[in-house]
């Protein structure tokens, strides 16, 4: 199974405390970043999800932003979804502007939203895409760990980089499950074959690319303790 959810948290949660104090002066939050990658289907919207919800239990405020270029209007309109596409087809340059106004940002309210908007998996909606005055930002995406310009940036501007590994079988049966179920395709086969021609070659580009990785997560198929899988 690898790290529990828990364990993800709790080391999130240490990281932050173990954060030097802000400069008072400077108006900045004490404000830990970290950037989570992972190949399509490896589940990381939904590991974001369940670490940030055991962050806001414990009393520190967690949001987490997704940086992934799908151009659906809402989480519940998938009739714009546009396919995976490789990294130079995202908006790479937003996505490291985002990260960079919320690195900078004060300890005045301020709700810094994303572009973007969240992949359409089983997470849950608290604090999705709004850094607002959150302790603990999760940056979720495809690219955000990717050594090309201009999303490496995006690696010298956060704490931590977590990075999401899962068997290549488990994550072509969820991106075809999630194909099937949101109507992007029609029957099991085409499905299939939109991952075969597509999605798996951006999960090779993504393993192969994503560098500087402080915890590799291993996403599997097995339930942990609290009855919920990666």
């Amino acid at each position: 199974m690898g790290q529990s959810y828990y364990d993800l948290a709790t080391r999130a949660l240490a990281c932050y405390q173990a954060l030097p104090d802000p400069d008072a002066s400077r108006k900045q939050n004490k404000r830990l970043l970290i950037a989570l990658a992972g190949p399509p289907g490896s589940g990381k919207g939904r590991i974001a999800s369940k670490i940030a919800k055991i962050v806001n239990q414990s009393g520190v405020s967690c949001s987490v932003i997704s940086v992934d270029g799908c151009s659906q209007e809402s989480h519940n309109d998938t009739s714009s979804i546009l396919p995976k596409s490789p990294s130079w087809t995202f908006k790479g340059a937003a996505a490291v502007d985002l990260v960079q106004q919320i690195q900078k940002q004060t300890t005045e309210q301020n709700d810094i939203k994303s572009p973007f908007t969240i992949h359409v998996e089983d997470v849950e909606a608290h604090n999705l895409n709004v850094a607002g005055d959150a302790s603990i930002v999760i940056f979720e995406g495809l690219y955000v760990l990717c050594e090309d310009l201009p999303w490496t940036r995006i690696g010298d501007m956060v704490h931590e980089r977590w990075f999401v590994e899962v068997e290549p079988e488990i994550a072509r049966q969820r991106v075809v499950k999630r194909f099937l179920i949101t109507g992007f395709e029609k029957d099991y086969e085409a499905a299939c074959t939109r991952y075969d021609e597509n999605d798996v070659f951006n999960a090779e580009f993504i393993n192969r690319t994503s560098k500087g990785r402080d915890v590799t997560i291993k996403s599997t198929d097995r339930r942990d303790s609290t009855g919920s899988s990666y």
